[in-house]
């Protein structure tokens, strides 16, 4: 086996066991998700109204969450005039409404 050959195989191995880890990330994020679209959500910012949940790899730790594209709301739960959408990260998440 010459060093090319090796290094390949350690590439392979390498790739191999990042997408398991991306894949076992993906499923603990989606098993963990307690909320669904048009769920109404809350952080620290504000309120949101979920338009799409996706799985990220954890903003802290080695952990996946979720991420949530929402419709920002106003306080009493109505939709802000300018429809802005932002984030929301499971690990900020204070309480669904």
């Amino acid at each position: 086996m010459t060093k090319e050959k090796f290094d390949n195989k350690i590439k392979e191995i390498n790739d191999a066991k990042n997408k398991a880890i991306k894949q076992l990330k993906y499923k603990y994020a989606m098993s963990n998700n307690k909320y669904k679209v048009n769920d109404v959500i809350e952080d620290h910012i504000g309120k949101g109204k979920i338009e799409e949940i996706t799985a990220i790899s954890g903003a802290f730790g080695n952990y996946g969450e979720c991420l949530y594209r929402c419709l920002e709301l106003k306080k009493d739960g109505k939709p802000k005039k300018n429809k802005n959408v932002r984030q929301f990260y499971q690990s900020n998440l204070i309480n669904a409404l």
